[in-house]
């Protein structure tokens, strides 16, 4: 038996897994349930998280703000502005950023181009 909202891996002993360990690349139940192709596949997310190809979840923030979250790296693919994940954002080096870290004397954008 495992909480509400984690996943209980088959064998023995029953082990219990944070959505954050599904489909990210590492097997972690004994019979490798997590890491199932059918599984990961047909894997949902919550409306609040981006689905990464591989089936992983992670929070939409997380989404092209140029680190690779995803084992897959496919939350990293915006390579312009209409590749961001919301209109105002700004593109940057592959990265999307929120206008108001523009010209705040902090590095956002790899190539600086923010300040």
């Amino acid at each position: 038996y495992c909480a509400r909202g984690l996943f209980r891996c088959l064998g023995l002993p029953n082990l219990c897994l944070y959505s954050e360990f599904l489909c990210d690349g590492v097997v972690n139940c004994m019979f490798g349930d997590d890491e199932d192709d059918d599984f990961c596949s047909t894997r949902e997310c919550l409306v609040t998280d981006f689905r990464c190809e591989s089936g992983q979840c992670i929070k939409k923030h997380q989404e092209c703000d140029g680190k690779t979250d995803c084992w897959d790296g496919t939350d990293e693919h915006c390579a312009s502005d209409s590749d961001c994940p919301t209109p105002r954002t700004h593109h940057c080096g592959g990265a999307c950023i929120n206008p108001l870290f523009m010209c705040d004397n902090i590095l956002d954008c790899p190539n600086a181009e923010d300040e």
